[in-house]
């Protein structure tokens, strides 16, 4: 018997393949171009993570599709595991910023980056897919399992002091080391995201004035109304000089 080979069809298979490849490099290109205007090379590799691991489970999976929806939707996926909307680190990034950079429908992005997530199991709680300096990765780690399988936080919880303007600070070793507090006021009402994103700022703020002289140092805020915050905490003038320049970077004004 002799076999004949459909040439056409090998044809129009190897033209699908390139096709596929052909997308893949061009969705890949669009990621790091958006993010090296609005985010930073960390994102970006996370971007491509995944990316990459997306079309692991769902091989050639961008031959239907177009580019730029992809490279959005992926972005858009990225983000909203690392609580990077509405972000103090990055305030140009936002959906609309996404959805009009890519000339993309809010809709269809947001409905594929969800199926993104739900295929990677992208969530805030899987390590894979979140940045280093995420605020919800510091936000995790501060949290632990007792035996009885209780989720609770490695720090003390400290009970909430009816006098929002009075912090009690206990053993302090060096004089110049005292109790300062100002407020600040954002150009728009803060969201939860807002907070969180807050709370982490001043952590990481802390641990640079910990690390630089080995002195303990607290800072913490309270909410005072949509847009206004209370910065307290334990330091010296310099540091509290410091901490409002690093507060006021962030689009903050001093009342």
């Amino acid at each position: 018997m002799k076999v004949v080979h459909n040439n056409k069809s090998d044809k129009k298979r190897s033209k699908k393949q390139d096709n596929c490849k052909d997308k893949n490099t061009a969705i890949e290109k669009l990621i790091v171009s958006f993010c090296k205007i609005y985010l930073n090379k960390s994102c970006e590799d996370l971007c491509i993570k995944i990316k990459k691991d997306y079309l692991k489970k769902i091989p050639n999976a961008y031959c239907r599709g177009e580019e730029n929806i992809w490279a959005a939707s992926f972005i858009w996926a990225m983000a909203k595991a690392n609580f990077i909307v509405n972000s103090f680190e990055y305030p140009e990034f936002s959906f609309d910023t996404v959805c009009e950079f890519f000339s993309t429908k809010k809709s269809t992005v947001g409905n594929k980056a969800g199926k993104i997530r739900k295929t990677l199991n992208i969530d805030y709680f899987n390590v894979e897919y979140l940045l280093d300096d995420s605020p919800i990765s510091d936000l995790l780690s501060s949290f632990t399992m007792t035996p009885e399988g209780f989720i609770v936080q490695d720090d003390k919880i400290q009970e909430d002091d009816e006098d929002e303007d009075e912090f009690i600070l206990d053993d302090v070793e060096m004089n110049e080391v005292k109790i300062y507090s100002f407020d600040a006021v954002y150009s728009y009402k803060l969201k939860n995201s807002d907070y969180l994103q807050i709370d982490y700022l001043l952590k990481k703020k802390s641990k640079e004035f910990i690390n630089r002289d080995g002195v303990d140092r607290e800072i913490h805020f309270d909410k005072i109304d949509e847009r206004t915050i209370r910065i307290f905490g334990t330091c010296s003038l310099i540091d509290m000089h410091e901490l409002i320049e690093f507060i006021e970077d962030y689009d903050f004004k001093i009342l």
